[in-house]
């Protein structure tokens, strides 16, 4: 889903039927030249993925291990869902440009010696471009990266802009129930979320 000037949308589970999900969601900054762009929605069901000898990789965003995911992106980036086929220790490749971040999922894990538990995320900078995984057999890792985002940004509630006037205009916007965010017909969808008061608050931008 890519929101451009705004979306509404929501996560609706099936009643029906008793199951788990398991989801990482990742929210990615629009680049200027984007981020007035209309919203859109495309499904993937089919993402490429890497068999290795230690480790499935499942290539969900950008170029990995020599494959290309056919998602949609607006700046260099790169995600993968990793899960190791057994126990021991093996090289992840990693493009040295980009800044990488990765947090572990399901199981347990060291990363170049750092003890890794699930809801960290271990940052590396520019210039790995390999790193070193010790695993428990079925772990698995979320690997992101890109190259550093050069544009600052603020980020409020569920408002991403530049400056404090655009969040100021998004909140009016979505108080008023504008068309710019659009709207969900589905009765099952819950009430329409209310926006927090931005009295008050001025917003620092930094660089992300």
């Amino acid at each position: 889903m890519t929101a451009g000037k705004g979306i509404s949308h929501a996560e609706i589970s099936p009643t029906d039927k008793a199951s788990k999900l398991y989801a990482a969601q990742l929210w990615i900054a629009l680049p200027d030249s984007h981020r007035h762009m209309d919203a859109q929605f495309k499904h993937y069901p089919t993402l490429p993925v890497v068999q290795k000898e230690q480790f499935n990789a499942r290539i969900l965003v950008g170029t990995s291990l020599g494959v290309t995911s056919p998602v949609s992106v607006f700046t260099p980036l790169v995600a993968v869902d990793l899960v190791a086929k057994k126990s021991g220790c093996f090289e992840f490749e990693m493009d040295a440009q980009f800044e990488h971040g990765m947090t572990v999922l399901e199981g347990s894990a060291s990363i170049n010696g750092e003890s890794l538990e699930a809801g960290t995320l271990l940052y590396f900078p520019q210039g790995y471009s390999r790193v070193t995984i010790n695993c428990d057999v079925t772990t698995r890792i979320l690997v992101v990266g890109g190259e550093p985002f050069k544009e600052d940004i603020l980020v409020w509630w569920n408002f991403v802009a530049r400056t404090q006037e655009e969040v100021e205009q998004a909140h009016q916007d979505w108080i008023a129930k504008s068309p710019r965010f659009g709207f969900i017909s589905d009765s099952t969808a819950g009430e329409r979320l209310t926006a927090p008061s931005l009295a008050g608050l001025q917003l620092k931008s930094g660089s992300h």
